[in-house]
């Protein structure tokens, strides 16, 4: 006798009209399945290259290599001639993000603690820069990711909320900028914007059938798309004397539309009890994205020639970001309504990053050390396993060293997030309800890797 017919037998199935329907109401909730992209402190990642790294990632009013392209253009016009750049930052997950389950009406004890699987991950970071001898115009360019996620939980408690969610957002960006004055510059650029993401979740048909969170009756969500937009960047950077500098930089919100698919399948027990398909999909997807602002501002004070001490405060708009779902078509209109929209419920918080750092230099060799204070920006009804954030610091190190025309730089960071305990998630399993309560906990160890190439005027 097969597990729908025990189930049948012990009379826990509803009548096959009845979970019909039940079903068909539910498809589209479940197609917008339970995460949404988030650029939490899993995805945090500095886009200041190894010197920035090393000293708190506070750079805004002193950076002297490519990642000012992007942290703040102004200073581009500071360059020497010509300056290229490729680095790499580095994150690495010892023992995983860990997230356990909260008791429940389904396991009064609760779950064992899971972890994520993938442990490693890396961004890359290439620019160049050229200010021309005797001019006051300066010029970048520069491929990075400064928003990106990638998290795998596998088939395990979690499985109902991801079971793997990764996306990331390149951006392309050319810049200028110009010496109003020999102490004033202002610069700009502009940011071509390319998106790629994708979502996978199990779903709980089990609960329909009786048998909630019974594998046999588990089926697959998946949602996924790619697409482009746009956005800018501005900076000022600012020089009264010598010794002391501010700066300050603004990143708009990139608003993109993306080209996707999302699905649902079925097991085959049900698929046989109910005549449903295997799969159901709404095709032809949209995807209007909506990404942070983010602002900088800093400053930078040279007490001893050697010696550079620096702060910066950063302001992250998380508030703005949104995300809504347009489908053009389905597989099955009978059963989903072609042209809906849906609106996902990205309910994040601004906030704010505290830095300081300093470099001491010595001939040919920078030592570096710095940190940070970063605040949570996901309210506890929007955390689940999908989106993850918490209050977060870190410490940092690192070490530069200059010979011919090159720069060789290394740093190292320990970013620790404060154990969260969340009782009042909004995230919920589509079919039984269950919120993503539990305990979440997460550490991360990052390094940077810098090599700079410095064409003299």
């Amino acid at each position: 006798m097969s597990d729908l017919q025990h189930v049948h037998a012990r009379k826990c199935l509803p009548d096959q009209r009845a979970l019909a329907a039940a079903l068909a109401a539910l498809l589209p909730a479940l197609l917008l399945l339970s995460a949404a992209p988030s650029a939490a402190s899993v995805s945090w990642r500095p886009e200041s290259g190894a010197r920035g790294l090393g000293m708190g990632t506070a750079i805004v009013s002193n950076s002297t290599d490519t990642a000012a392209i992007l942290v703040n253009p102004a200073l581009i016009a500071d360059a020497d001639g010509t300056v290229a750049g490729l680095s790499t930052v580095n994150f690495y997950h010892p023992d995983g993000i860990a997230f356990k389950r909260a008791p429940d009406l389904l396991s009064p004890t609760g779950y064992p603690q899971q972890y994520t699987t993938n442990s490693f991950s890396t961004v890359p970071h290439l620019g160049v820069l050229h200010h021309p001898k005797g001019e006051k115009v300066a010029f970048g360019f520069a491929v990075n990711v400064p928003f990106a996620e990638d998290l795998e939980w596998g088939n395990g408690p979690n499985r109902y909320w991801t079971t793997d969610s990764k996306f990331s957002f390149t951006y392309v960006t050319p810049a200028v900028a110009y010496k109003i004055l020999p102490s004033l510059a202002i610069g700009a650029g502009l940011d071509i914007v390319f998106f790629d993401g994708e979502i996978n979740a199990k779903v709980d048909w089990g609960a329909l059938a009786g048998r909630p969170e019974n594998a046999a009756f588990d089926g697959n969500g998946h949602m996924s798309g790619d697409g482009w937009g746009y956005a800018a960047n501005a900076g000022i950077s600012f020089k009264p004397t010598e010794k002391l500098s501010f700066g300050l930089s603004y990143l708009s919100s990139v608003t993109m539309i993306a080209s996707g698919t999302r699905y649902v399948t079925i097991p085959v027990q049900l698929q046989q009890a109910l005549g449903m398909p295997a799969k159901i999909e709404y095709r032809d997807e949209e995807m209007d994205l909506r990404m942070p602002e983010i602002w900088r501002l800093g400053a930078s004070f040279k007490p001893l020639s050697a010696l550079l001490v620096t702060g910066e405060v950063q302001l992250l708009q998380r508030s703005k970001e949104r995300l809504l779902l347009r489908n053009k078509g389905s597989s099955h209109p009978q059963i989903l309504e072609d042209g809906e929209e849906n609106l996902i419920p990205v309910a994040f918080e601004n906030a704010l990053t505290y830095k300081l750092g300093m470099e001491y230099r010595l001939g040919s060799l920078a030592l570096r050390m710095g940190g940070l204070i970063d605040e949570n920006g996901i309210p506890d009804g929007s955390m689940s396993p999908g989106s993850i954030d918490a209050d977060k610091w870190a410490i940092t190190a690192g070490a530069g060293y200059s010979f011919s025309s090159f720069d060789l730089d290394f740093a190292y960071a320990f970013l620790a997030g404060d154990e969260r305990t969340v009782t009042t998630s909004q995230i919920k399993n589509r079919i039984t309800g269950i919120p993503a309560n539990g305990v979440y906990d997460m550490d991360t160890h990052v390094i940077g890797l810098s090599v700079t190439y410095r064409g003299r005027r």
